[in-house]
């Protein structure tokens, strides 16, 4: 069983592709195998817990009442809540189960410009840290180099992808394809191949 948490940029800039963010989020639910569960994490200035741990076959759809983009971009400080929050729920759950199963999915179009408490350096070790216990991070992220970006936080180039924020649906339909083949077995980590690269950064 994957247990997805996804930390979903809240900011203002994402009003550009608001509509297709949702209609994109809302497949990606539904794409998830029913035996999995989610959480969804916004974030702008601050950070906003909208559900944990619920199955897939319970999960509403992203509405214009929950996702409304305004403010900050406060990434940093919001990735070190995540892990925290699934650490906590973890112990309440599955205290049986060694961290086995997480996977923490980050979608920004913006670089870090809120954060107070958590600096890169900070956010790496943490990241780090859970890798070696078998979590899995996916970094998705436009309007800056996502490699570089996620490699400066502790993500690996493999799960790491740039996107043109014309094509969030398609990113979002090629990171549901990359947990799949990984929670299958097909692949031991999440990896994306060069064709999904280019289907998702390049504008036709």
């Amino acid at each position: 069983m994957a247990m997805i948490h996804f930390l979903l940029d809240c900011s203002g800039s994402m009003q550009n592709c608001y509509a297709d963010t949702l209609k994109g989020y809302n497949s990606f639910v539904q794409e998830q195998e029913p035996t999995s569960t989610m959480s969804l994490y916004l974030f702008n200035d601050s950070f906003k817990i909208i559900y944990e741990n619920k199955k897939i076959s319970d999960i509403g759809k992203l509405s214009p009442a929950t996702f409304c983009p305004l403010g900050g971009t406060c990434l940093l400080d919001s990735i070190a809540k995540t892990v925290e929050r699934v650490e906590q729920n973890n112990t309440q759950r599955w205290a049986d189960i060694d961290d086995i199963g997480n996977i923490i999915v980050i979608l920004t179009d913006g670089a870090e410009n809120s954060s107070t408490k958590y600096n890169k350096n900070d956010i790496n070790q943490i990241i780090t840290s859970k890798k070696a216990q078998g979590w899995k991070f996916v970094f998705l992220a436009a309007n800056q180099d996502a490699i570089k970006s996620a490699n400066d936080i502790g993500i690996g180039r493999d799960a790491a992808i740039d996107f043109d924020v014309v094509n969030i649906c398609e990113v979002m339909r090629t990171t549901s394809s990359a947990l799949s083949r990984c929670t299958t077995g097909e692949s031991q980590d999440v990896i994306f191949s060069q064709k999904e690269r280019l289907d998702c950064s390049q504008v036709y």
